[in-house]
């Protein structure tokens, strides 16, 4: 993955820490690698995520590529077996290390678009802004249909690349719509680049019921808004933005 490059990392020590089978307490825990796109779809439809803390402390060993001497990836019977309080320092460790990652970056969720925090990769560019204006049909939803793209936030991002209309960067680039589904459920995207592209294409499409009409809320969860722990996208700005325009 792209942010890989840039070798960040973030070390932490666990207050009671995980003791293996050798008799060896493990308490230092590295993060240093972001989930992708592809990565959190796939963990999404793994057996194991039916159970909501299981699926969040899989996609927190994504995150981690050090953990004492345990063998990567950590193993989430491991991260299960962690007192709550470690748990704790590690989702804390987690967010340490995607603030470090994103720096200044935040999703920007506009009235009909969004700007994403590295945005789609085409060539030696990167296109992080997004603007919608194509309405979608039950067609959109038959062709998510033989894609086989029942899982939710993956059928949601297939619609949101059909929405597009184009992709643009500050250098006045730009591509046309729509952006398709190989591009966004890629190693390329960013976690949080992902759920930005979902709900502000979920809120643009929503925009046009009539008033007064009911509009689905926008909640946290294993289908809500947030990346990575799923209560926030990057600095916690694009899921408030969210809310407020839901």
């Amino acid at each position: 993955m792209f942010l890989m490059e840039t070798k960040i990392t973030h070390e932490i020590d666990l207050t009671e820490g995980y003791t293996d089978l050798k008799g060896v307490v493990q308490k230092h825990v590295v993060f240093g690698r972001s989930v992708s796109a592809k990565r959190l779809l796939a963990l999404r439809v793994d057996k194991q995520s039916s159970v909501q803390t299981q699926y969040q402390d899989l996609l927190l060993a994504e995150t981690i590529v050090e953990f004492g001497s345990t063998p990567m990836p950590v193993p989430l019977t491991t991260l299960l077996a962690l007192d709550l309080n470690d748990r704790d320092e590690l989702r804390e460790g987690r967010d340490e290390f995607r603030k470090k990652v994103t720096g200044d970056r935040q999703v920007e969720i506009r009235e009909n678009g969004a700007t994403l925090l590295w945005g789609f990769k085409f060539g030696e560019s990167r296109y992080p802004i997004v603007e919608f204006g194509t309405r979608l049909t039950g067609k959109d939803e038959v062709e998510a249909d033989k894609l086989g793209l029942t899982e939710t936030l993956a059928r949601r991002a297939f619609l949101a690349g059909r929405m597009v209309t184009k992709i643009s960067n500050a250098e006045g680039a730009e591509i046309p719509g729509p952006v398709e589904f190989e591009k966004i459920n890629s190693d390329d995207v960013d976690e949080d680049d992902l759920w930005g592209l979902v709900v502000s294409a979920d809120l643009w499409r929503l925009s046009f019921r009539a008033r007064g009409r009911s509009v689905p809320k926008v909640g946290a969860g294993k289908d809500g808004v947030a990346a990575g722990d799923e209560d926030k996208l990057a600095g916690g700005s694009a899921a408030a933005d969210a809310q407020g325009a839901a």
